[in-house]
């Protein structure tokens, strides 16, 4: 029925691609680029921080190849 209707037109699941990442925009304009959560080099936010580097450049790639 939503297909019908146009509800999941452009929609990309993200466990359909490499690495379950995909780019869409869910935030409003004026909310992008902000950053909510900044990880320290300590501990186990160290490894946080290295998932967060790998998912954004995913992310980049994914932006390049629609």
């Amino acid at each position: 029925m939503k297909t019908v209707h146009g509800h999941s037109e452009g929609y990309k699941y993200a466990h359909s691609y490499d690495g379950g990442v995909v780019d869409l925009q869910y935030l409003p304009e004026e909310m992008i680029g902000t950053e909510y959560y900044n990880p320290s080099p300590h501990g186990k936010e160290k490894a946080i921080a290295e998932w967060l580097d790998k998912f954004r450049k995913a992310r980049s790639v994914d932006k390049k190849n629609p």
